[in-house]
């Protein structure tokens, strides 16, 4: 998407396209033409989006599809989500899982048959690598 073109679906004068995010450290497109971003949890919850203009994606509210109750304390994520105007993620994993997430690429490729269609990421402090189909993404 060239820039003239995100200029005219920028509900944001051109300024803010969507907005809640902690750190969305890797920002990716599918062939579709989908924008994602893998967001960086504040201590319990990493998130990948589907990227829709105007949205608001619930940072500091929330992490991921959890309540975060910033003013009192932010070292715990509640599972009640009060907030019905967030955009939820489209894949999320704990700190069991790993902590800090990097995001990916839908892989385009032909020769790794199990992978088309899928959207590859991982986590930078644990290594581990993650997907989702492809069909979660859009």
């Amino acid at each position: 998407m060239g820039s003239t073109a995100f200029q005219k679906t920028n509900p944001f004068n051109n300024e803010i396209f969507a907005y809640g995010f902690r750190n969305p450290n890797t920002i990716s497109w599918t062939k579709k033409g989908d924008i994602i971003a893998a967001n960086i949890g504040h201590r319990n919850i990493e998130s990948l989006y589907v990227i829709k203009k105007g949205q608001d994606y619930g940072w500091p509210e929330h992490e991921g599809s959890f309540v975060l109750k910033y003013k009192e304390s932010m070292d715990w994520v509640y599972p009640e989500n009060t907030i019905t105007a967030i955009v939820p993620p489209v894949a999320q994993y704990d700190h069991d899982e790993g902590n800090a997430i990097s995001g990916g690429n839908e892989y385009w490729g032909a020769k790794i048959k199990p992978l088309i269609g899928k959207y590859i990421f991982g986590d930078i402090v644990k290594g581990r690598v993650f997907y989702v189909e492809n069909e979660r993404c859009r």
